[in-house]
């Protein structure tokens, strides 16, 4: 649903870099409200480079989809990030990444990623 409100926006103010920053500021807002957070764990955080490789990736993530929702439709471009994620997280599994476990592909996660193919192909056609 972000990524909908996020377009919508991005369309009615004609800049979706904008739309996303409205997220990323929303989004500060109400981590500063949450339990537990205080600037001893903002401090850490901003000293470490795993938290500035997150910030990126999320920042490119909610841009992208910003950018994206309204000319490809919000099935498409959730279904396509979701792939994405799928084929992210079978390539971390495969090579132990960041630290995981290391575990070979299965089966049964390459017929997940075809059928999501086939499905992206199918919203794509029709």
């Amino acid at each position: 649903m972000q990524s909908t409100f996020n377009g919508q926006l991005g369309h009615y103010i004609q800049s979706p870099t904008v739309s996303a920053l409205w997220a990323f500021i929303i989004g500060l807002i109400v981590l500063a409200f949450l339990k537990n957070n205080n600037w001893r764990h903002l401090r850490i955080g901003i000293r470490l480079s795993q938290s500035w490789f997150a910030g990126l990736a999320g920042a490119a993530f909610v841009t992208l989809m910003s950018l994206l929702i309204l000319p490809l439709g919000p099935g498409l471009t959730v279904s396509i990030s979701t792939l994405g994620v799928m084929i992210g997280a079978m390539l971390i599994q495969q090579f132990g990444l960041f630290q995981s476990k290391q575990q070979s592909i299965s089966i049964y996660q390459i017929i997940g990623v075809i059928g999501m193919l086939i499905g992206i192909l199918i919203i794509k056609i029709y």
